[in-house]
């Protein structure tokens, strides 16, 4: 009786794996970006962050389906288009966030992504308002790696909602984002 396993050849692993994020350059015109804040009330009532869940110092506005549909549609059909990781995908089923970093505010590493909850985020998109040059700091870094993302103003970062993600703090000026979470089927 011969006992020995035969050798196996090994499955060659692929050499391209996907990217940690996507970028959609011009996702929004500055004349959109300057709606999204006309339509969010830029004198409207933010929200101050500062929570134990998440080290962070933000401000946040909320906008909803009902005052920009235009919005949810359009950012909805970004993150379908860039979705390289093939995640299932539904709708946009929480209010976009309008975040506001003043000198000083940041969000350290966290994702988006709650697995101790019925969360269903798949995917996330964040699009810078305002022209990075007004402000100093506030890179935004995804991945593992957390490599620096560089956009424009109306550029879409899209990324896998449990991606490990953070902002460094604002130094000068104030960075306005938004930010939108699509849902699917739970992850298996």
């Amino acid at each position: 009786m011969n006992l020995q396993t035969p050798i196996l050849e090994p499955v060659p692993l692929r050499d391209s794996p996907l990217p940690e994020f996507v970028i959609c350059r011009r996702a929004l015109t500055a004349a959109q970006c300057d709606r999204v804040l006309h339509e969010t009330g830029l004198h409207s009532r933010f929200y101050r962050t500062d929570g134990p869940a998440i080290a962070k110092r933000v401000d946040i506005a909320y906008l909803y389906p009902d005052r920009a549909r235009w919005l949810f549609n359009k950012v909805g059909r970004i993150a379908v288009a860039k979705n390289v990781w093939m995640l299932a995908l539904s709708a946009i089923t929480e209010p976009i966030r309008i975040q506001r970093y003043r000198k000083g505010d940041y969000s350290d590493l966290h994702s988006d992504y709650d697995h101790s909850s019925c969360d269903r985020s798949k995917l996330t998109v964040i699009i810078p308002l305002v022209d990075p040059s007004g402000w100093d700091g506030g890179a935004l870094r995804v991945g593992n790696n957390l490599d620096v993302v560089r956009l424009a103003q109306g550029d879409a970062v899209i990324f896998p909602s449990f991606a490990i993600h953070r902002v460094d703090r604002v130094t000068r000026g104030i960075r306005m984002i938004l930010s939108a979470w699509v849902s699917g089927p739970p992850l298996r």
